[in-house]
This record gives C-alpha cells, structure tokens and sequence, in this order.
C-alpha cells in the first residue's frame, strides 16, 4: 500500500508565511493536534517497513533546493533534436530524435540542468502500458543501476 507521509510533534510549524502554501500541507484533527503532509509517498513493505515511493508533487529537492520537474524538463524539450524528456530524482532522461547525438546539443542540454543534475541519454522513455506515462520508477531503477531493469527491456 502507498500513501502520503504526514508528520506531528511540538516541532511542526503552525504554517507557511504563504498562506497559500499553507493550503492542505498543514492539519489540525480533532485532538487539537497538528500535522505537516510532507508530500513523500512511501510504501508499507510486507514486513512492516517504510520505502520511499516517490513524491505526490512534481518538485525534487537537490543541492538543498526545491527545484519544479516540469519547468525543468520543459527547459529540455525546447532544445531542437529532443524527442522526449524525463526528469526522476536528480537525473534528467532525455531522448534525442534520430541522428541528433551531436556535442553542442549535449553542451545545451547540461547547461539547462543545475550543477547537481546527471544527464543521461537513452533510446525511449518507458511508459506504463494503461496509461501511457513516462514510467518514473522504473527510471529511477535505472539511473540506481538496477541490473534487472537492463534485463526486462
């Protein structure tokens, strides 16, 4: 089961100074206690631990930064000669149209991610069969150099 990481105790602020911000990150239930939703999803595994199972947002925190995927992987797409572009975690996937492997085009791409960021390229972006999204997880698995990923494709 995966769900969203809420988090109570005396250090949990009562709020952002962005009132808007604050909107459905902070709770108060019927105890008088309050909660911070974190936005991590995590998973419950079969003996009882936690794993990180990805955000419920679209931001990635890297180098102490809270950085927005989508403005950085539409900073990718502009670039002529990308076909696709996924971003998962700190690491940008990015697939080229044919025959776009040119070393400007990878000297634009780096210099459009922060410092922190990896760049990989890859032939295609796995998508989910029902849904047709970029398969994120599966990314991540790949950039951590998970072998059984390599071998189902």
């Amino acid at each position: 089961v995966v769900g969203e990481l809420w988090v109570a105790g005396p250090m949990v602020c009562p709020g952002y100074t962005d009132a808007k911000l604050s909107e459905g990150a902070f709770e108060v239930d019927s105890n008088g206690v309050r909660w911070y939703c974190t936005r991590d999803c995590l998973e419950r595994l079969p003996g009882g631990g936690l794993t990180f199972a990805g955000r419920a947002d679209d931001l990635v925190k890297v180098g102490g930064k809270w950085l927005d995927v989508g403005e950085l992987e539409a900073k990718l797409a502009q670039e002529p000669g990308v076909a696709e572009v996924c971003v998962a975690g700190s690491e940008a996937f990015v697939a080229l149209a044919s025959g776009e492997l040119r070393p400007e085009l990878l000297g634009h791409l780096r210099l459009s991610l922060p410092p922190e960021f990896e760049l990989s390229l890859v032939p295609r972006l796995t998508r989910h069969a029902g849904t047709g999204k970029v398969d994120r997880r599966r990314l991540r698995q790949l950039a951590a150099g998970d072998e059984s990923f390599a071998a189902e494709d």
